[in-house]
């Protein structure tokens, strides 16, 4: 008997900034390549500072295993993905811009998991979660590739 393991897709959302979603998303892609898992970082966000550390951490370590990071847009999303399937990929990690954007709806409704940081002593973060969670996509049924 054989086991295919699906690929799954990590998105790291929430409306507001400066609570860690970068370092979320590039620390757990860091991780699991270390694990042995194929991993792509996609970055949705404007500034690129994910794909910019991916960069410098190619250039400053050539032949250590590290996540691929790209940028992506909402409407190049649906390619990136299927290329990463189609490559093999064992997980792709999403890290979406602050705010109720295009970007952040197009990564949460293609993920299979959905984490939201919070900064444990600030109310802000906490208050913004409901406005995450507003998104009509969250709380839709997941088709499994069986369906």
């Amino acid at each position: 008997m054989t086991i295919v393991a699906l690929m799954k897709i990590v998105a790291v959302a929430i409306n507001k900034g400066g609570v860690g979603k970068t370092t979320t998303s590039k620390n757990l892609a860091t991780a699991a390549a270390a694990a042995g898992f194929n991993v792509l970082l996609l970055d949705m966000d404007s500034q690129e500072n994910s794909r910019k550390w991916g960069t410098r951490r190619t250039k400053r370590n050539p032949y250590k295993i590290l996540p691929l990071v790209k940028f992506t847009t909402e409407s190049s999303l649906p390619e990136e993905i299927e290329r990463a399937k189609n490559a093999g990929c064992d997980l792709v990690i999403i890290d979406t811009p602050p705010g109720r954007s295009p970007e952040s709806v197009a990564a949460v409704e293609a993920a299979d998991l959905l984490l939201i940081p919070v900064e444990a002593d600030d109310q802000d973060s906490f208050d913004a979660i409901p406005k995450t969670a507003r998104n009509p996509s969250f709380w839709r049924p997941q088709q499994s590739d069986a369906e």
